[in-house]
């Protein structure tokens, strides 16, 4: 998955065709390597495994990853301390990671609600010492576990590779981005102190320390301080925040966190007009009101600070719930600046908002993009590299029956079954089919029936194909029937497109008997040839048959036997005709010689 994410990032930053996804061998084998670099520099690549051996200069992700599954890129060893902080971290990294991360969900709404229920007197009444004791005993080992979860993460940070926990900064630093991204060190890896400092600063890290500093500080400080520390407490509802990384609820917050980061200017503009307008219409309503104002002091507009207070609240909607907002304007030039404060109000706000907005969409849409990916590398990753066709909405299908032998005989059940035949490679795999609308149904799970399909293409290209088509039925499962019997497979194969005799049909032997029946591979299996033209079993009229381009050959090679012919004629003629004028010139000079003698 790292390597797909990988070529996307190339083609998103333009070192790749846009239309095909391609990538220049030289150019990946870069990235390739500045991407192995934060794992290991001294890790060896066999970058002829991607192009070398073809000899292709463009690379797409099926020869990337063909070359990767042929063990192109060794595998990278992850030491002890890396698998345990991967455990903490990635619910998804294994079982245990995934029993790890149901705790913790546990544990952090164990102290929300411990936080909530605190606030109502009746389940937690007050004691004599003025505090609130409730449930304490679950408040600790909460406390507890998440000083665990705190600690040995943030003692497992400076052993270990943060390519290897970040997969996120791993990209970056391999493919940066040179306008967003201007200091990115390529290909670095990042020394103990750096990965410590990366970890106390990240921001989920940040508010997993203020969940648990209120529990520690109650008990080291006690009474020392001159305040109490009860409040703190309240800040372990940011440890919430940590539930939005578990699930589906991943992405959403990623897309935000990066709307927001890639907003921050949008923001720093806004802010910086909103400041500037409440500062010049502030000045201008001090200077107006402040000698007619008839408010008692402190008034709103006694000072330029008081009137750009004024205003200020006035642009971000917070004139009722904000102090020292109170009071109108009196004066005629100051309610044209209120008015021409409240117009440029809505146009100030919509501006940032719609390239807000923008920005969200984009980052959605690859946020989408992203998640297809994933899910097309698992596919690809539980299945074959020929074998893809099964699971993909693209494959041709064909119809398979099942009916019981005896007289009269029952459909037991119809599937249907995806077949290679658009694939321009050959393919041999093992397809289990549903069985459905016949006469088997059993109580649990539905009947299926294993088949072995083999593809040995001739020619596919332009959704036309033609080749061998072989289905060989193998074996079933949770088969019923009022009685002992035997099976046999009706298998129908479209073999042309169009026509009458379009689909052609084979019938397997009987099978052996019982609710797991299997037919015998050796005894063959329906052989079709594929032959989908635009006419049929008929070749296409832009492709002549060999009789016919013979014929044309010879028919052309005639003309131009002819056309030599003619040629050779008319040289014999001027050639010809030039002895003669030789000739004739001869005689000429002889008679002219003759005459000066």
């Amino acid at each position: 998955m790292l390597m797909r994410e990988m070529l996307h990032r190339l083609q998103v930053q333009g070192y790749a065709q846009q239309q095909t996804g391609a990538v220049h061998c030289t150019v990946f084998a870069r990235y390739l390597r500045q991407l192995v670099d934060c794992l290991s520099p001294l890790l060896d690549v066999d970058f002829d495994k991607f192009a070398g051996d073809s000899g292709k200069v463009w690379l797409q992700w099926p020869e990337i990853r063909s070359a990767i599954v042929n063990g192109a890129i060794p595998s990278v060893k992850i030491k002890c301390v890396e698998r345990f902080l991967l455990t903490l971290e990635d619910a998804g990294s294994c079982h245990l990671g995934a029993a790890y991360a149901a705790i913790m969900f546990v544990c952090i709404m164990s102290s929300l609600v411990l936080v909530v229920l605190a606030s109502i007197e009746e389940i937690c009444p007050t004691d004599e010492e003025q505090t609130k004791g409730c449930f304490p005993w679950v408040d600790r080992v909460c406390m507890m576990v998440f000083s665990f979860d705190y600690f040995a993460r943030l003692a497992c940070s400076p052993w270990c590779r943060h390519a290897v926990i970040d997969r996120e900064w791993h990209l970056i630093t391999a493919v940066p981005d040179l306008i967003d991204n201007p200091g990115v060190t390529v290909g670095q890896i990042m020394t103990p102190p750096q990965r410590f400092c990366r970890f106390l600063f990240k921001p989920m890290n940040v508010i997993d320390a203020l969940a648990i500093a209120p529990f520690w500080l109650s008990i080291v400080s006690k009474n020392w301080t001159p305040f109490p520390l009860a409040f703190l407490r309240t800040l372990r509802l940011l440890r919430f925040l940590r539930i939005m990384k578990i699930g589906k609820f991943d992405s959403t917050v990623a897309v935000l966190g990066t709307t927001l980061a890639k907003s921050v200017e949008s923001i720093q503009v806004l802010l910086i007009y909103v400041l500037l307008m409440s500062l010049v219409a502030g000045a201008i309503l001090n200077q107006t009101e402040r000698v007619i104002q008839t408010e008692p002091p402190p008034a709103p507009f006694d000072t330029v600070p008081a009137s750009s207070w004024w205003v200020f609240s006035r642009i971000l909607w917070m004139r009722h719930s904000s102090p020292w907002s109170k009071g109108y304007p009196t004066t005629m030039l100051s309610s044209l600046v209120n008015i021409v404060c409240l117009v440029l109000k809505n146009i100030i706000w919509a501006l940032p908002f719609g390239q807000i907005r923008q920005i969200f969409d984009q980052t959605w849409k690859e946020t989408q993009k992203l998640q297809e990916m994933r899910r097309s590398v698992e596919l690809e990753d539980a299945a074959a590299m020929d074998t893809l066709w099964i699971e993909s909405g693209k494959a041709a299908t064909i119809d398979i029956e099942v009916w019981e032998v005896g007289d009269p005989g029952l459909l037991a059940g119809d599937a249907m079954v995806p077949v290679p035949i658009l694939e321009n490679k050959p393919s041999v795999a093992v397809v289990q089919a549903k069985l459905s609308g016949g006469s088997m149904s059993p109580w649990f799970g539905s009947p299926t029936l294993e088949v072995e399909v083999s593809w040995t293409p001739t020619k596919v290209k332009d959704g036309h194909s033609r080749g061998e088509l072989e289905i060989v039925p193998l074996r079933g499962r949770r088969f019923v029937s009022d009685k002992p019997t035997q099976w046999r497979c009706l298998v129908k194969v479209p073999v042309h497109l169009f026509g009458r005799d379009s689909t052609q049909s084979w019938s397997s032997r009987n099978s052996t008997s019982g609710p797991a029946p299997d037919w015998d591979p050796n005894s063959g299996g329906g052989c079709f040839n594929i032959a989908w033209t635009r006419a049929g079993g008929e070749a296409s009229s832009n492709e002549p048959s060999k009789s016919q381009s013979d014929a044309s050959m010879e028919a052309m090679l005639q003309k131009v036997l002819n056309v030599l012919d003619k040629r050779n004629c008319k040289i014999d003629e001027l050639s010809k005709c030039t002895a003669s004028i030789e000739q004739h010139t001869a005689s000429l000079e002889n008679a002219f010689l003759a005459e000066q003698s």
